[in-house]
């Protein structure tokens, strides 16, 4: 971003991504959001913009031209879902696609583990960059899982030492100690029973941001999605 005012910009285009995901609407239609909420100081689009433009990562990109993304996840605690001063952190796009949290597999085997008919064994494989590894048979769904989250935070932690010196040191510690059981969400319903909304219902917050969640028709996603998780 060459100018300030080019930070302050993107900087109020996420902040409306992060009071979009904290609304109503939201996560009516996008039930994996329920129960997101934000600190009260997020709520500020000032104090927002000011923190962004001082954050480490705020301003980078990757190898592809990619802009950080801002990340939730990786400092909260597990199963707390909250934007803050205190959770968020900017992550380059390999690494926040990396630690992307999933749902349990339907088939019952842990991730990264499928059963070969025609071995009798377990398979362990990886997937980074859509390229996938495998990692080896076993004979039990154990020993496959336990050589997939071997290989996984392996991949964090070499992913964390490539861009060490575009991140923060909390999201690096997090990094190189990261348990990849983290990443298994539970499965939810449709209905959402109590849902968190910020200062303002869903007309306040088009009427104070216009249209900037339009949506991209290609993939039916907003253009916040690629850079607020």
């Amino acid at each position: 971003m060459k100018t300030h005012k080019d930070k302050v910009h993107r900087a109020s285009w996420l902040h409306f991504g992060v009071m979009e995901r904290c609304s109503l609407s939201y996560q009516r239609n996008n039930p994996s959001y329920s129960g997101v909420t934000c600190s009260d100081n997020f709520k500020s689009e000032k104090y927002f913009v000011s923190w962004c433009i001082e954050q480490k990562g705020f301003d980078c990109f990757d190898e592809r031209g990619g802009v950080f993304h801002l990340d939730k996840d990786l400092l909260s605690p597990q199963g707390v879902k909250i934007y803050s001063e205190d959770t968020c952190v900017f992550l380059p796009v390999e690494l926040n696609g990396f630690l992307q949290s999933r749902y349990p597999s339907e088939s019952g085997l842990p991730r990264g583990v499928s059963f070969i008919k025609l071995e009798n064994k377990f398979l362990a494989t990886i997937n980074q960059s859509s390229v996938t590894t495998r990692l080896g048979y076993f004979d039990t769904k154990e020993e496959a899982y336990s050589a997939y989250k071997a290989a996984k935070e392996k991949v964090i932690r070499e992913l964390a030492d490539k861009w060490e010196s575009k991140i923060s040191v909390q999201a690096y510690q997090a990094l190189v100690s990261f348990d990849i059981s983290r990443l298994i969400k539970p499965r939810i319903t449709k209905q959402i029973e109590q849902p968190v909304i910020p200062d303002g219902d869903d007309e306040s917050l088009l009427a104070c941001y216009g249209n900037r969640a339009e949506i991209d028709e290609e993939d039916g996603m907003s253009m916040l999605e690629r850079v607020c998780i």
